[in-house]
């Protein structure tokens, strides 16, 4: 798709020349306002006219640049630090209670569990079964058992509560933890902290303590330590969450935790400074589209301003799919974090469309590298495969119910990147009534044609949309009937291969130093089978593991001489050869359909594939486990 990039670059540098160089962005409004109005208004200073220019057509937009008088920034009265960390730390006591703790699963390398028990303890450890997996008893009575209990850490106290006798629950009385949680101030600091070292979004305020007092450390002889950093990470999240934890040393820990009610308190709202001392150019399209009737002939438009089309949004003439210049404002969406640099996107502020697609889908966002759209749908499958049945969400009426395997589906998303341009639309099939049937499909924004499989996608599926519950990404969702024969897209092949997911998790000890100099590892599997291996001319450690019978792959990993544990995570893929009638040979296969070349399926060599994601130590996404109690309780959004 083409745009004018002089829009953005013109109006920026006429916005810099009239607000004394304050930053600015351009929005665009999927609203239309009426061409007898625009020509008067570009009669008028500071209104400028754009074309942007699309696959097949092109849009005339009007942009309204303000002047300095209109972008002049109202300071805040200001706090001190001392009044901000008070303020913050009134906000963190009133966000836990005594009995409670805060649970992560499958951190650092998809391994580790990690709980934040206030006035308590901070503890690390391998579950022995993974909670998805956990008998509905366990998860219900919140039990946890640790693969070795050797391996349980108390990573810091905050009080002496679990010094003679350990267990898994919040061990401090009622009065030790209002003691620790009163006294906390006294330990807590004010600190700057940036998301990432070169990022252009300014420094956060963050709260940070010291917990001191766990587990004697093998590799130093001291108690582990953790800072905690109390932030505020995604102003939508409610409760309070364990986001990520790095050990920046040697059995020194720092834990990134979220506190809702610190997203309310305007000195730790994210990047607030620079949204409020931006300067926002607002563009709306200019007279009719195909489709929509232009009664603005017969309209006084006397009294009428730019402002008062803003909210008249009209529906282009094919809703979906949307047309391939189409463009969203991330300011106007809220976003839930999947993995791997994917996001589901809602509107904060709804759409005044006489469409309900429109004002109640959601979007799909991607901020990552891609070489093609092909690499980019290899991502997108595999971001399916990880969070289905973990972050997706069915379309039930009240309850938030987590959209599974043993539903019936067919769910659409526009996928953009984080500066709003539309990549692709994605489609995702599944038939409860046929293991191992989900398939996920990248569209060409431009073609609709399938990256992988060529197959063209309908022109319009408006008439098929079943929008189960007004959730309008949903074409159609059962939670036992099979997907209609309609639904289903055709295989590229006769003989279909589904991928079986597998995971091995490589647990690496540093056991100490070598008289070369070399850190000395042990390495082990997840059934606790000894690995060996060796350095290579790199400094690589290298190291065999078998992921199907007989057949092994080598990998190199790199050392981390700082860390006591860390976890190295083999994501592979068996292949399963299913025939045109469905049946397979095996009923765990979880993930889709992936397309090869037909003289690839008859070759040697293609029994699995795999990939790893390296450490994933400093993970910038939370990997959150969803309860059973977590899926029935009521809300409003989803």
């Amino acid at each position: 798709m083409l745009f004018a990039i002089h829009l953005v670059t013109c109006l920026a540098a006429q916005a810099v020349a009239q607000t004394q160089q304050r930053p600015s962005h351009v929005r665009l409004y999927e609203s239309f306002l009426p061409s007898r109005l625009a020509q008067s208004l570009y009669a008028q200073p500071h209104y400028e006219r754009f074309f942007i220019g699309g696959n097949n057509a092109s849009d005339e937009y009007i942009c309204a640049v303000p002047q300095a008088a209109e972008v002049e920034v109202l300071e805040p009265p200001k706090q001190n630090d001392a009044e901000i960390l008070k303020g913050a730390a009134d906000l963190i006591r009133s966000a836990f209670g005594p009995n409670q703790c805060v649970w992560a699963y499958e951190l650092r390398g998809m391994y580790w569990t990690y709980a934040f028990c206030p006035g308590d303890k901070i503890i690390q450890f391998h579950e022995a079964v993974p909670p998805r997996e956990q008998s509905p008893k366990d998860r219900a009575e919140g039990r946890h058992r640790p693969e070795n209990p050797s391996t349980v850490f108390v990573l810091g106290r905050f009080s002496p509560a679990s010094k003679d006798k350990f267990s898994f629950d919040n061990q401090a009385s009622p009065e030790q933890f209002e003691r620790t949680m009163r006294e906390a101030v006294r330990s807590y600091r004010l600190v700057q902290k940036k998301e990432a070292p070169f990022g252009h979004q300014p420094a956060q305020n963050v709260v940070e303590q010291l917990v001191m007092d766990g587990s004697v450390c093998d590799m130093t002889g001291q108690p582990r330590t953790v800072e905690v950093v109390y932030k505020c990470q995604v102003a939508d999240w409610k409760a309070p969450q364990i986001v990520n934890v790095e050990e920046v040393r040697t059995c020194h820990y720092r834990m990134h935790l979220h506190v809702p009610s610190l997203c309310n308190y305007e000195p730790f709202v994210p990047n607030k400074n620079a949204r409020d001392s931006s300067v926002e150019i607002r563009c709306q399209r200019v007279g009719k589209e195909e489709g929509h009737t232009d009664t603005s002939g017969s309209e006084d438009l006397t009294d009428r301003t730019f402002d008062d089309y803003l909210n008249r949004t009209v529906l282009r003439s094919h809703a979906f799919p949307v047309r391939a210049d189409n463009r969203i404002s991330l300011a106007d969406y809220r976003l839930r974090a999947l993995s791997d640099g994917f996001y589901v996107g809602r509107r904060g502020n709804r759409l005044h469309s006489p469409n309900s697609y429109v004002n109640r889908r959601d979007v799909m966002l991607y901020n990552g590298d891609f070489s093609d759209l092909a690499s980019l749908e290899e991502k997108v499958r595999a971001v399916f495969l990880k969070n289905l049945g973990k972050r997706f969400f069915a379309p039930m009426a009240q309850l938030q119910v987590i959209l599974e395997a043993k539903h019936s589906f067919v769910l659409w998303y526009e996928l953009y990147d984080f500066k709003g341009h539309m990549l692709g639309i994605v489609r995702a099939e599944n038939d409860s009534a046929r293991a191992g049937s989900l398939r996920i499909d990248l569209f060409d924004a431009e073609s609709l044609e399938s990256v992988s499989s060529g197959q063209s996608m309908p022109s319009s599926l408006w008439s098929q949309v079943r929008a189960p519950n007004e959730k309008w990404n949903f074409e159609f969702f059962s939670v036992s009937e099979p997907l209609p024969p309609g639904l289903v897209m055709e295989q590229k092949h006769e003989v279909q291969l589904n991928l079986i997911a597998r995971k091995k998790t490589i647990l690496f000890q540093n056991m100490g130093f070598l008289p070369d100099g070399k850190v000395k590892l042990h390495l082990q599997d997840d059934d606790g089978n000894e690995i060996q291996g060796k350095y290579n001319d790199r400094g690589e450690y290298e190291f065999e593991v078998e992921l199907a019978k007989g057949e092994t792959e080598t990998f190199a990993a790199t050392v981390m001489p700082d860390l006591e544990y860390w976890g190295y995570p083999i994501i592979y893929y068996d292949m399963a050869e299913v025939g045109a009638n469905g049946e397979q040979g095996e009923d765990d296969t979880v993930n889709g359909k992936t397309d090869f070349a037909d003289e690839e399926l008859d070759g040697a060599g293609y029994n699995h594939m795999y990939h790893h994601e390296n450490y994933e130590i400093n993970v910038g996404e939370p990997e959150r486990e969803v309860t059973d109690e977590a899926k029935e309780v009521e809300h409003d959004e989803l």
